[in-house]
This record gives structure tokens, sequence and C-alpha cells, in this order.
């Protein structure tokens, strides 16, 4: 995970792959990573690793106004050891699905530090099962919002639209399919909707928790990754 800011996913010893927007305009020092963490409050407990990055990578098409291409890597300066607790991620190894027809339906698996319910602070990692929405039940559910954001082949959309979401704090984090007793990375949480509410005793934009979220394609950033990450030459 990258510090409090933004979530990250372990892909390769040296590499954690994260959101555009997380990384974007900033420098390899302003970061800190923590591996294997599951509590805030326990940062240096056993099993916690810390690295600093020694570069960050954004996607050259990233584009900070719409979030396409919202994909980055941070290339740490020490490798992580592989543990029981610490493993990287499956990288997706089937071909781009733009259109979503093997993957829409399924029940995927977001982690993160973000906002909880009514927009409160959680020291404990989270998990959540939300399932990934064809690209037209995503339209359909907000036209205005959804007709700008949404890119079949770029992002897609996933969740529910009762209070269950990714929120501030997720971005950067994975959504993961289970295939055969592994975990694939299929998206990055990008972000969704927002709507203002009081927090922290100021009027704050933050996730809007009955509006779906928005996820970038991994399946179609596969070339990119595998190009930039140095200890991957194929895909899992």
């Amino acid at each position: 995970m990258t510090g409090d800011i933004c979530g990250g996913t372990l892909i390769s010893p040296t590499v954690i792959l994260t959101a555009a927007h997380c990384i974007y305009g900033s420098k390899a020092e302003d970061f800190r990573v923590s591996v294997g963490m599951y509590d805030k409050r326990q940062r240096r407990a056993p099993g916690v690793q810390r690295r600093k990055p020694s570069s960050l990578i954004v996607h050259p098409k990233y584009d900070s106004t719409i979030f396409m291409s919202d994909v980055g890597l941070m290339i740490l300066n020490k490798t992580i050891k592989i543990t029981n607790n610490v493993r990287p991620i499956c990288l997706w190894n089937d071909d781009s699905d733009p259109n979503l027809t093997r993957v829409a339906g399924t029940n995927a698996m977001a982690v993160g530090f973000g906002l909880v319910d009514n927009h409160t602070r959680t020291d404990d990692l989270q998990e959540v099962r939300l399932p990934i929405l064809a690209h037209k039940e995503c339209y359909l559910s907000n036209r205005r919002f959804f007709g700008k954001y949404l890119r079949p082949g770029d992002n897609f959309c996933a969740g529910y639209n009762n209070g269950t979401t990714t929120c501030n704090g997720d971005s950067g984090g994975s959504l993961s399919v289970e295939k055969d007793g592994r975990w694939f990375i299929r998206g990055i949480v990008s972000f969704g909707m927002s709507k203002i509410v009081e927090f922290e005793g100021k009027n704050t934009s933050l996730c809007h928790p009955n509006q779906y979220s928005l996820f970038t394609d991994v399946a179609n950033y596969m070339d990119w990754i595998v190009e930039n990450t140095s200890d991957i030459s194929f895909r899992n």
C-alpha cells in the first residue's frame, strides 16, 4: 500500500501497480510503501515490509482531466521478501476483453484502507465483493456521468448503488477475480462520482456511496505493464 494516500498491488518483488493519479506530478521520494500491513496502528508489526520507491512510471497517455489510462508503477529500491503473507498477485492472463463478455456479473474483490460507512476513517484493511457490471448497465445507471467517463477497453465499472462501494483512499488498489484458486488483478480502483459532505468539520468532495465506481481495465494495459516490469517476462 502507498501510505495513507492510495493503495497499490504487488505484482513482482520490485514493482507496485497503482493508479496514475496517485503518483502523477509527484516524486519517488514523496512516498513510502508498506506491504503486508493489515492495521495502520501497527505499521511496524512483524510481517510488514517497508520500502522506498526509486522511481515512478505514469502511463504516457494518462489524462488527468478524464482519468484516461489511469495506470502507473512504483519501482522499489529494495526487493520485497516473498512470504506466506506477502505475495505478488497474478497478472491477468486472458486476452483483452473490452466488452467484458467473460467477466460481467463476476463478483470481484476490492481491498483498501479507504473511507467506510458515513465517510469515516478506518485503521483496519477492508475488503468487499463487488460485481463487475456490463457497460450498458453502468451507462444506464447515470447517463450524464458515465456517458462522459466510461470508456470500454480503458475502464469499466463495478459495485452496488446501495452504499457499498470503494471510496477516497482506496484509489490504486486492486479489483481481483478468483480463477482456479488463484487471484488475478483485473481492475485498478480509479474514481467515481462524488458528493459534497461534511467531513472532519468542513465540506469536502468525497465518494458517492450510491453510485458505481470506475476501475482501470488491467487487461488493456498488460503489454505496457510487462514492458515496464523488468522481473516479469511473461503473463502468469
